[in-house]
């Protein structure tokens, strides 16, 4: 089956690559002075949301076009970078104009030197989910596990090359960053082209259908990752500490780890679902949701467990209080698997009103908690305020799935026999295999 090689071979990447993860977050903490892990922090996280705002919903469109309209993928890849190309001039135009007022409000510890590195990195990172996006819609998972991959390994190469061999700053890890994007960018767009070709136009119907999807998209992308970053933007423009910023980006550097578990099923669900009916679409996702959230529940306990002890084990003592930062993240982690199965299921069918209505009001649940914590309880209040704030915006999103549908409530979120079974099944299978 189709959906379940993807989603097993985008799994496997996932688990590699949280080695990787885990090593370049040792050598930044460990090799960066605090203040400057927080600045990289702050910068990776405007890096981030630059892209977001950039990208135009282009990402799933790409996927909407190639598999719900059925465009020839060479006029997708055409259409794809010209999109990359002018979002990317616009957006850079636009934060260029903005650094300084960027600088001083929102990125303590950041030079002028330091941003224009960072804003360079945006097109490249750009290119790169777009072209993510018609790789997965082509069905070349791939090429898209190869590049992330690839990224991870050669990035942590680099900075411990940078900072451990040559004794390296601030402003020469993010210059590292910024090579590894370029070459890795341009040798994946290399690739895809190879696959797809380019087309000389793109016509009317094609582009309308496209933005159509795009519009929608990318308000609820936009929305999704406002709420996802807000909490690290608001600790640098409240408390305007870097050293507040990198003790609570460790934290989420850790909980974000459990997103790897099910963003393989979300990776190769979503095609899926562009192509499939609404009763067939709906079966898949609701068991897509009682598996994920099997697995992130799972190795959310397993990090509770450890976090105390293995924190400042690994990261060192300056950032012990990660941990308690971290028990409030766990929550909004999880939260956060059901909703994205559910907001790919309504993507699919255009309907992404719904989870738009329900990020919308996730985001002023947390701007207002962020706003009231924060200056009470520091860092310690942007964790409460996002465990809150993504808690309230998953049941929300999830009762409009539960009464559309007709399903329970049970039946969407806990394991019944014929998901034992399937384990049961797959695990004496694969007993078998190691006695061979």
């Amino acid at each position: 089956m189709r959906f379940v090689r993807n989603a097993a071979s985008v799994a496997l990447t996932s688990a590699a690559r949280v080695p990787f993860a885990f090593a370049s977050g040792v050598v930044l903490a460990r090799f960066l002075s605090v203040d400057d892990r927080g600045t990289f922090a702050a910068l990776n996280n405007f890096v981030l949301m630059a892209m977001i705002l950039a990208q135009l919903g282009l990402p799933g469109a790409m996927i909407y076009l190639l598999r719900r309209v059925g465009v020839e993928p060479a006029r997708v890849t055409t259409g794809g970078l010209l999109g990359v190309t002018l979002a990317s001039a616009t957006t850079l135009l636009l934060c260029w104009a903005a650094g300084p007022f960027l600088i001083a409000e929102f990125l303590p510890g950041a030079t002028p030197t330091l941003f224009l590195i960072a804003l360079a990195l945006v097109p490249f990172q750009l290119l790169g989910v777009v072209l993510n996006g018609i790789a997965r819609g082509i069905d070349r998972f791939e090429l898209q596990n190869g590049y992330l991959l690839a990224f991870d390994l050669v990035w942590v190469i680099s900075i411990a090359i940078v900072l451990i061999g040559f004794d390296g700053e601030l402003v020469d890890a993010l210059a590292a960053m910024l090579s590894v994007r370029v070459v890795l960018s341009l040798i994946l767009a290399a690739l895809l082209i190879r696959h797809t070709g380019l087309a000389r136009s793109m016509p009317d119907r094609e582009v309308r259908a496209g933005l159509g999807f795009a519009t929608m998209n990318y308000i609820d992308t936009l929305l999704g990752q406002i709420h996802q970053r807000l909490d690290l933007i608001l600790i640098g423009w409240i408390l305007a500490t870097p050293a507040d910023l990198a003790v609570y980006a460790i934290a989420v550097g850790v909980a974000e780890q459990l997103r790897r578990i099910p963003e393989a099923l979300f990776t190769a669900l979503f095609p899926v679902l562009a192509s499939q009916t609404t009763e067939q679409a709906t079966r898949l996702a609701t068991t897509a949701v009682r598996h994920s959230l099997f697995w992130v529940v799972t190795a959310a306990m397993v990090i509770a467990l450890i976090a105390d002890h293995a924190i400042p084990l690994i990261y060192g003592g300056a950032y012990a209080g990660s941990a308690v930062i971290l028990l409030w993240l766990l929550p909004a982690f999880v939260m956060f698997t059901p909703y994205r199965v559910v907001q790919n299921y309504y993507a699919s069918f255009l309907k992404q009103r719904y989870s738009i209505g329900a990020q919308s009001f996730g985001v002023v649940v947390n701007v207002a908690l962020c706003l009231r914590w924060i200056p009470e309880f520091g860092i310690l209040g942007a964790a409460m305020a996002k465990a809150v704030s993504t808690t309230v915006q998953t049941t929300v999103l999830l009762t409009m799935f539960v009464f559309e549908r007709q399903i329970g409530w049970l039946h969407l979120c806990i394991p019944n026999r014929a998901d034992v079974n399937l384990y049961v099944v797959k695990f004496e299978g694969l007993r078998k295999r190691i006695r061979r």
